[in-house]
C-alpha cells in the first residue's frame, strides 16, 4: 500500500513537472514555417524557439500577449524585416537571438521598451545600417553580438549616452570597419564600459589602407585621427538626414 502510494505520488510529480515544462517552453524548430502569425503561442510561455524555419517578417504586436516571455530564439530563418515595436510589449524579455538571418538595417524603434534585455544577438546578418538610438532602451544589456555583418561604423548614440549599460560585451569581428574619427567614442569606451570580444578573430580595420588588418581594439586616438573628431561631428550634423532617409527607403 505504501509502495503504491509512493509510486502514484512520483507519477503525479513527474506529470506535473512535465506539464510545467511544456507550458513554459514552446518549440517549433525546423518546421518550414514562413508566416509566424499562423502559430499560436500559449500565454504562459517563457521561452520560444523558432530556430531554422523560413520566417521573413516579424510583425508588430505578435508577442503582445506573452507577459512571461524571457527568451526568444529566431536564429537561422530568413528574416529581412522586424516591424517597429515588435517586442516592446515584452518587458520581461532577457534574451533575443536573431543571428543567421537577412537583416540589413536596425531602426531606432525596433527594440524599444526592452529595458530588461541582457543579450541581443544580431550576428551573421547583412547589417549595413544601425540608426542612432537603436539600443537606447537596452540599459540592462550585457552582450551585443554584431559579428559577421557588413558594418563600417557605429554611431556613439546607438546607446543613450546619459543612461547607457553599466558594462557591455561587444562582438564586432568580421565586419568592414572604417577606422576613423567616427569610432573615437568606441576607443574611449573600451576598458571603461565596453569590452571587445573577438575570440580567435579580433575586430579589424578594413580601411583606411594604413590601418587595414589593424586590431580595432588597440587602435589609438592618433590612429583614428581623433583630433578631427570635432569636425566630423559638425559635418555629420550638417548631413544627419542621410541615415534616416536611408532607413525610410529600405522600409518602403
Amino acid at each position: 500500500m505504501i509502495m503504491n502510494t509512493a509510486t502514484a505520488f512520483i507519477a503525479v510529480f513527474i506529470w506535473t513537472i512535465t506539464q510545467h515544462i511544456q507550458a513554459t517552453t514552446f518549440e517549433v524548430p525546423s518546421q518550414g514555417i514562413s508566416d509566424i502569425i499562423q502559430v499560436t503561442i500559449p500565454a504562459n510561455t517563457s521561452e520560444v524557439n523558432f530556430w531554422n524555419n523560413n520566417i521573413t517578417v516579424i510583425p508588430h504586436g505578435y508577442f503582445v500577449s506573452l507577459p512571461e516571455l524571457v527568451r526568444i530564439n529566431l536564429r537561422s530563418n530568413h528574416i529581412r524585416n522586424i516591424m517597429d515595436h515588435s517586442f516592446s510589449a515584452v518587458a520581461s524579455l532577457r534574451v533575443l537571438l536573431l543571428g543567421k538571418n537577412q537583416l540589413s538595417f536596425v531602426t531606432s524603434e525596433m527594440f524599444r521598451g526592452l529595458h530588461n534585455l541582457t543579450q541581443l544577438r544580431l550576428n551573421n546578418n547583412r547589417l549595413r545600417c544601425i540608426q542612432k538610438g537603436s539600443f537606447r532602451d537596452l540599459r540592462a544589456l550585457a552582450v551585443l553580438s554584431l559579428k559577421d555583418n557588413l558594418l563600417t561604423s557605429l554611431h556613439e548614440c546607438i546607446f543613450d549616452p546619459s543612461n547607457r549599460p553599466i558594462h557591455v560585451e561587444l562582438l564586432l569581428y568580421k565586419n568592414k570597419w572604417m577606422c576613423g574619427p567616427e569610432l573615437c567614442w568606441l576607443s574611449s569606451a573600451i576598458g571603461d564600459w565596453v569590452t571587445l570580444r573577438g575570440w580567435a578573430t579580433p575586430a579589424q580595420c578594413a580601411s583606411p589602407s594604413a590601418l587595414t588588418g589593424h586590431d580595432l581594439g588597440s587602435a589609438t586616438g592618433q590612429d583614428l585621427r581623433c583630433a578631427n573628431y570635432g569636425k566630423y561631428k559638425s559635418d555629420e550634423a550638417a548631413k544627419g538626414y542621410k541615415l534616416v532617409s536611408y532607413t525610410r527607403l529600405v522600409l518602403k
